[in-house]
């Protein structure tokens, strides 16, 4: 229903997910026409063009896809303030986020976390490729044993303890 859209607006714009307020916004608008109140309308309106004028787009692509893409922006007041992602069955991602300096972070299970710092300005659209990797294999090294001369290696030392001998007296 429209009527709950103004709502779902609201609660974006305060998670920071802009350009998701931006969309319930517009649709809230057009789904209630003539039958929002003059003022709520006028508010809503207000809310719409400042959320519009502070968005930024970021598009993201993940390879491979099914990664989950984590939003950190630390604001100069208050709180750091974290936003998760799904994407799109492809690995893309388009969000519209709010300006500042933000770091995010790809993650997929198998995979090493991929992150992305950036300062995201109004009206500038951001771009980012992640391609996640497999975590390196480690092999483990043999320690090396030094072989004595009659081509035999020798027996691992040993490390004896004096015994003390009672004396009888």
């Amino acid at each position: 229903s429209w009527k709950i859209l103004g709502n779902l607006g609201i609660t974006a714009m305060k998670l920071e997910r802009d350009g998701e307020a931006v969309d319930a916004y517009q649709k809230y608008l057009d789904g209630g026409g003539s039958q929002i109140d003059p003022a709520e309308r006028a508010q809503m309106e207000r809310d719409l063009m400042t959320t519009k004028a502070g968005v930024v787009y970021v598009n993201i692509k993940v390879s491979p896809p099914g990664a989950i893409v984590v939003d950190e922006r630390q604001p100069l007041t208050g709180r750091l303030v974290t936003n998760r992602y799904e994407l799109a069955a492809d690995g893309t991602l388009r969000a519209g986020v709010r300006r500042g300096r933000h770091r995010v972070t790809a993650k997929l299970d198998g995979y090493e976390d991929q992150t992305w710092d950036f300062e995201a300005a109004p009206g500038a659209e951001q771009t980012h490729v992640f391609t996640l990797e497999k975590p390196k294999a480690v092999v483990p090294v043999a320690p090396v044993v030094a072989q004595s001369g009659g081509g035999e290696a020798p027996s691992p030392q040993r490390t004896e303890r004096p015994v003390s001998t009672p004396v009888i007296i």
